[in-house]
């Protein structure tokens, strides 16, 4: 639904008379679409990184931010002369892919070690 009324959405914040607005409405349009999409893949990383984080192991969320910093820079230094303008709208969603088994693997490991009585929390 949200892909469908992006445009209507984005023009919400958005001033008409802004000289601006067509170029504008075209960035946010195109932004909420890509970060739309990718929600698919932020919602089960802050889930896990909220669970590994109830478990006790605040490591992991933080190795994840430092590596989210890491995706973004590198997406929208790396990747523009490939896919131009969509490499900043896709920094947000890589940063998420690649943070996502930083905290998903070891939320696994330790509720298995938890299961079998091997760590208590």
């Amino acid at each position: 639904m949200v892909q469908g009324l992006a445009p209507q959405l984005a023009g919400l914040f958005l001033s008409h008379s802004d000289p601006l607005y067509g170029r504008t409405l075209h960035v946010a349009v195109a932004d909420v679409r890509v970060i739309t999409l990718g929600m698919f893949l932020m919602a089960p990383m802050y889930l896990y990184r909220m669970g590994i984080q109830t478990l006790g192991h605040a490591r992991y969320p933080m190795y994840a931010g430092f590596l989210q910093l890491a995706a973004r820079v590198a997406s929208v230094t790396l990747l523009p002369p490939f896919i131009g303008e969509y490499a900043y709208y896709f920094a947000t969603v890589l940063a998420w892919c690649v943070t996502l088994p930083v905290v998903r693997i070891p939320f696994y490991r330790y509720l298995h070690l938890l299961e079998e009585g091997k760590i208590s929390h």
